[in-house]
């Protein structure tokens, strides 16, 4: 599946990601404060795939009594609270992040689902329409002013080619056309963002030479 690709000039999407830099930045202070107090400020860890919470530590050695035997994973060691303790409770206070960008997908109205009826009325077939089961768009940004892009998948050609795999069905669910265009965002190419991410990288070497 592909991707399409959009610059976020304006409206309610530019607020949306200014909100997920600043609800991300935060969530990651209160994880590394959290390391800290643990004595472990320098190491790895592990979030959250859906709400970017700290869940784990990547240490060889238990930080104290609270915390599980560190177990390989990765390559690397994954260490997590005992459950029932108070850094277990700790870690799940944490406030964390809308880290799927699900509040994004709303506010786009992007289907997530899609059915398939037979001539009687009945679903028959259906499933997830977009290809990542727990994401289906994304923010890009380069620094906290900008520039501000984000990546929706191409929800529209999933469908059609979900029509011809099932051409003797009636399709149900999305019950409306999907729209690709979303106000305040300018379509680009994928190339003009990886050129607008070099140009960055370009001027980040230059400033520290």
């Amino acid at each position: 599946m592909t991707d399409n690709y959009y610059v976020i000039e304006s409206g309610q999407v530019l607020d949306l990601i200014k909100q997920h830099i600043s609800e991300r930045h935060a969530a990651v202070k209160e994880a590394h404060q959290l390391m800290k107090e643990l004595g472990v400020e320098t190491a790895g860890y592990y979030d959250d795939i859906f709400d970017g919470k700290l869940v784990a530590l990547n240490v060889e050695e238990k930080p104290n009594k609270e915390f599980n035997k560190p177990k390989r994973r990765n390559g690397g060691w994954y260490c997590s609270p005992k459950a029932g303790t108070e850094w277990h409770t700790r870690f799940k206070q944490q406030k964390g992040y809308d880290k799927r960008c699900v509040r994004l997908s709303e506010h786009l109205k992007l289907p997530t689902g899609y059915s398939f009826a037979d001539e009687t009325g009945k679903t028959v077939a259906c499933g997830t329409l977009a290809s990542r089961i727990i994401q289906n768009c994304g923010f890009l940004y380069l620094s906290n002013n900008g520039p501000f892009a984000m990546w929706v998948e191409n929800l529209t050609e999933r469908l059609e080619k979900l029509k011809k795999q099932y051409p003797d069905l009636t399709l149900s669910e999305p019950s409306e056309p999907i729209s690709m265009e979303f106000e305040g965002c300018r379509p680009i190419l994928k190339e003009e963002w990886d050129l607008m991410v070099a140009q960055h990288n370009v001027e980040i070497a230059k400033q520290k030479a």
